[in-house]
C-alpha cells in the first residue's frame, strides 16, 4: 500500500507561499499610504526572502509541473539542500508517476543521508523503505543500499502496557517492520536484479528478518556469483536448516574459483559444530586449483583428520612455486601449524624459496616445529643468508637457547661475514668447552667490529678465562669507548684484582672519559677512588 504524501506536502507549501505573499502585499500597501499621509514617516523595506526559501518554493512549484524534466530537475536540485523541508518534498515525489522522477528523488534522499541529514521519523523512514517494491530497478537498488541508515527510523522501539502479578507495568517492545514491509522484503529477496538481492541478503538481519530456508538455499545457488558470496557470509545462521547442506554441496562444482575458495573457508568454520559439513571439505581436496585443495586439506587437519602424503607434497609444491607470502598463500602458510610435526618437511622445503619473506618465515616455523634451535648445525646455514631479513628472523630464535656447540660450529660462526652473527659467536663462548674457547677467542678480540670485541670481553669475564684480567686491563686503554666500558664492567665484578686496577687507572688517567664513569661506579660500591 502506497502512502500518498506528496499532495499534502505540496498543498502545505502552496498555502505557506500564498499566506506570506498576501501579508507582504498588504503591509507594503499600508505603509505606502502612511508615507503619503505622513511625510515624516519613512516606509520600511519589504521583507527579504532568503535564497534557500526561494529555491525550495521554486522546486515545490516545479514538482507540480506537467513536464517530467521539470520534476526531475527539481528533485535533483533538492538533493543539494539537506533538511526537513526539502526531504518532505522529496518523499512526496516518491509517489510520482514517472520512474525518472522517483529515481531522482531517491538519489537526492541518499545524498541527504550522506551529508549528515538522516531521517528518524518512523512514517517517513517506512515510506522510503516501501520503495523496495518500486517498478524501477535503480530505485530498488538505492533504497536497499540505504537500509543501514534507515534502521534507526524503521526499527523504533516502543512501550506496551501489560499485567504482571496483578500489577500494570510498562515494558519495552523491540522495533519491527510493518507486516506489509516484511512481506515486501520476502518477495524482494528473489528480486530480478542481483544487486537488490545482494543488498537485502546482506542487511536482512538488521531488519530482524529471518528468511525461509528454501529462500536461503535458492540464494546459495543463485545464478550470480556475487549473490552466492554474500550468502556464504550468512550460512552459520541457516546451517541447520533443511536444504542448506545440499545447496552448499552444489557449490563444490561451481565454475567460479572465488566461490569455491569461500566455500572452503565457510565450511571449515562449520565443521566443528556440524560434522556432516566436513564431507564438503573432503570433496574440495580434489579441486583442480591447488590453493583451494590445499586449504581444504589443512582445514580438515584442523578438525583432527589425517592428511595424505600425496596432499602434503601438493601443499609443499604449491607454496614453493608461489611468489611469496601474500593473500591466500600466507593464510595457507600459517595454517600449516594444524599439521603438527608433519608441517616440518614442508617448512624445510621452503628454506630455499626465492622470496626472503618466505625464507625468513619458513625458518621461524621450521625451528619451532622441529625445536631445531638446540642443534646449531640446523640453523647455522640460515645465518649465511644473503638477506638480512632471514638472519634477523633466526638470531632471536636461537639466542639463549643453544646449550652446546662444537669447535667447528663455533669457528664457522666466527668466520661469518656478517657482524651480527659474529656477535652471537662471542656470546656462545659462554657455553662452549674451555679448549674451544681457548682456540677461538683471539680471533674475536681482534674483530673489526667493536661490538664483537666488546661482547667477547664480557664473555671472557663471565667464564674467568685464564688471563682475562690482563686482557681487560689493556682494553681500558682502547680507543673505542664501547671496549673501555666492557673492560670496566668486567673488572668491577672482581673486587680482589679488578677493582684495584680500576682505582689505579682512574688516578693515572683522570682525564679519560671512562675514568669519570669508573669513579661513579666505585662510589656506588662504597669505594672512594
Amino acid at each position: 500500500m502506497k502512502v500518498l504524501l506528496f499532495p499534502f506536502f505540496a498543498g502545505c507549501c502552496l498555502l505557506s507561499v500564498s499566506l506570506h505573499g498576501n501579508e507582504g502585499n498588504q503591509s507594503v500597501a499600508t505603509d505606502n499610504n502612511l508615507s503619503k499621509n505622513s511625510p515624516n514617516i519613512s516606509a520600511p523595506n519589504p521583507p527579504v526572502r532568503t535564497s534557500m526559501n526561494r529555491t525550495l518554493e521554486d522546486a515545490s512549484r516545479k514538482l507540480r509541473s506537467s513536464h517530467i524534466q521539470d520534476r526531475v530537475g527539481a528533485a535533483k536540485l533538492l538533493g543539494k539542500y539537506p533538511g526537513g523541508d526539502s526531504a518532505l518534498l522529496l518523499i512526496g515525489s516518491l509517489d510520482d508517476s514517472s520512474e525518472l522522477v522517483r529515481r531522482a528523488a531517491m538519489v537526492s534522499l541518499v545524498e541527504h543521508f550522506n551529508n549528515g541529514a538522516p531521517i528518524y521519523e518512523q512514517p517517513l523512514a517506512e515510506k522510503i523503505f516501501s520503495m523496495i517494491g518500486d517498478s524501477d530497478v535503480e530505485v530498488r537498488r538505492e533504497v536497499t543500499a540505504l537500509i543501514p541508515r534507515l534502521i534507526p527510523g524503521l526499527m523504533r522501539s516502543g512501550m506496551e502496557r501489560v499485567q504482571l502479578n496483578g500489577r500494570t507495568v510498562f515494558r519495552s517492545v523491540p522495533g519491527r517492520l510493518r507486516e506489509d514491509l516484511l512481506s515486501e522484503v520476502e518477495a524482494r529477496l528473489l528480486d530480478t536484479d542481483s544487486i537488490v538481492r545482494q543488498n537485502l541478503l546482506k542487511h536482512h538481519f538488521s531488519l530482524r528478518f529471518q528468511m525461509k530456508p528454501e529462500t536461503f538455499a535458492q540464494l546459495l545457488n543463485d545464478a550470480d556469483s556475487s549473490v552466492q558470496l554474500v550468502a556464504l557470509d550468512q550460512v552459520r545462521m541457516y546451517a541447520s536448516q533443511p536444504g542448506v547442506y545440499s545447496a552448499l554441496e552444489n557449490l563444490v562444482s561451481s565454475k567460479d574459483i572465488g566461490v569455491r575458495a569461500k566455500l572452503a573457508k565457510t565450511v571449515q568454520s562449520l565443521g566443528r559444530s556440524f560434522p556432516n559439513y566436513r564431507n564438503i571439505l573432503r570433496k574440495l581436496t580434489d579441486d583442480s586449483v591447488d590453493e583451494i585443495a590445499t586449504l581444504a586439506a589443512v582445514d580438515l587437519a584442523r578438525l583432527g583428520e589425517p592428511v595424505s602424503e600425496k596432499m602434503l607434497q601438493r601443499i609443499s609444491s604449491f607454496l614453493f612455486t608461489s611468489r611469496g607470502l601474500h593473500g591466500k598463500t600466507e593464510t595457507l602458510f600459517y595454517s600449516l601449524s594444524a599439521l603438527g610435526t608433519k608441517a616440518g618437511p614442508i617448512y624445510e622445503s621452503l628454506l630455499e624459496h626465492p622470496s626472503p619473506s618466505m625464507r625468513s618465515k619458513a625458518w621461524e616455523r621450521y625451528l619451532a616445529v622441529s625445536e631445531g634451535w638446540g642443534t646449531p648445525a640446523i640453523w647455522i646455514p640460515a645465518l649465511s643468508d644473503r638477506d638480512s631479513q632471514v638472519r634477523d628472523a633466526v638470531l632471536p630464535l636461537v639466542r639463549g637457547r643453544v646449550e652446546a656447540i662444537s669447535g667447528e660450529e663455533l669457528l664457522s660462526l666466527i668466520q661469518n661475514k656478517y657482524p651480527e652473527v659474529r656477535v652471537l659467536s662471542a656470546e656462545l663462548l659462554l657455553i662452549a668447552e674451555q679448549e674451544v674457547v681457548q682456540a677461538n677467542f683471539f680471533d674475536l678480540l681482534i674483530d673489526e667490529d667493536s661490538l664483537v670485541r666488546a661482547t667477547t670481553l664480557r664473555a671472557l669475564a663471565n667464564i674467568r678465562l685464564d688471563g682475562w684480567i690482563h686482557l681487560h686491563k689493556k682494553s681500558l686503554l682502547d680507543s673505542d669507548y664501547a671496549i673501555q666500558r666492557a673492560a670496566m664492567d668486567g673488572l668491577l665484578g672482581d673486587r680482589k684484582e679488578g677493582v684495584p686496577i680500576l682505582l689505579e687507572f682512574a688516578r693515572k688517567y683522570p682525564s679519560e672519559k671512562i675514568s669519570s664513569l669508573v669513579r661513579r661506579e666505585l662510589q656506588q660500591m662504597g669505594i672512594q677512588p
